[in-house]
Order: C-alpha cells, then structure tokens, then sequence
C-alpha cells in the first residue's frame, strides 16, 4: 500500500484515492484529526474532491469511524503535551 501512495503521489492518477488527511472540517469531519478523504492527486496538486454524493448508510459509517478517531485522540490526548 505504501509503495501504491508514494508511486500515486510522485506520478498522479487519473483515479481518485483514499488519502489520510487533516481534517478542516469538510464532510462534517471534525477539525484536526487526520481522516481518509476522496482525494485527486495530480503531478502539481493533491485536492479533496468536495462533492461526492453519500447515502444515509455511508455517513453513518464515516460518523462510526470519526467518533472512533476522536475516542483514541482524546485516550492519549495528555501524552501529544
């Protein structure tokens, strides 16, 4: 996987990837965790693409896996001091 990313990140794609990001708060995502985003990287740019459509079943598994991120931050939220 990691091969995949760095090839992905030197060359582009003409497919979007799933790319662990810090949030800024698109898809409803909490600020400042890092979060895997739609993402389409080209030779000179990496951009979230902001307009994916999500059925109801799709948010409620990202809202699962934020609240999760967000329950292991504030587990060792003393240690990041």
């Amino acid at each position: 996987a990691i091969y995949d990313h760095i090839n992905i990140l030197i060359n582009g794609s003409n497919d979007w990837e799933s790319i662990g990001t810090m949030s800024k708060g698109i898809y409803d995502i909490s600020k400042d965790i890092y979060f895997s985003f739609p993402t389409k990287i080209s030779t000179s740019a990496i951009n979230i693409i902001n307009n994916i459509n999500l059925n109801d079943f799709s948010i409620k598994q990202i809202k699962n896996s934020e609240a999760e991120l967000l329950k292991e931050r504030d587990i060792i939220k003393d240690l990041l001091k």
